[in-house]
């Protein structure tokens, strides 16, 4: 029974995964997030961009809303499902993270965070304008010189 113990959690880990996974939170008429990772990995680097500018675009209002349900600053889709969010940005896995994962399940993940609004000065007189000050290596903050 011990030398069994380890297989038992990892199969009922892949269950539970699997079961989180089937809880349906996205429903269009065809899944644009049911993107199988070998596909993907074939796009160049501008088609993958161009690919998930135009996922994002069509899922606008879902992806949103889903940020805002989850008071999150970037989650992670496949297949439809919100696979992983969080609060912060400085929880968001990597490129090489993002390919491991996608490699594993198969599927494309999909990262997405908040929009970001940019403060733009409407100042008249150079001594006005705004610019930005780092707060650490990549924290920025907008200032009035």
């Amino acid at each position: 029974m011990q030398r069994l113990q380890p297989q038992l959690k990892t199969q009922l880990e892949n269950w539970l995964e699997i079961q989180l996974l089937e809880t349906i939170v996205h429903e269009p008429e065809s899944n644009p997030f049911a993107v199988r990772y070998s596909d993907y990995a074939r796009l160049s680097e501008d088609e993958k961009r161009e690919f998930h500018e135009k996922i994002y675009m069509e899922n606008y209002d879902w992806i949103e809303s889903e940020l805002d349900r989850r008071k999150a600053e970037g989650m992670i889709v496949i297949n439809g499902h919100v696979v992983k969010s969080s609060s912060t940005l400085n929880k968001i896995p990597s490129k090489p993270q993002l390919e491991r994962l996608g490699k594993k399940k198969g599927l494309v993940p999909f990262l997405f965070v908040r929009n970001i609004p940019i403060e733009e000065s409407k100042a008249t007189e150079p001594q006005h304008i705004t610019s930005w000050s780092r707060v650490s290596i990549n924290d920025f903050y907008p200032t009035v010189e």
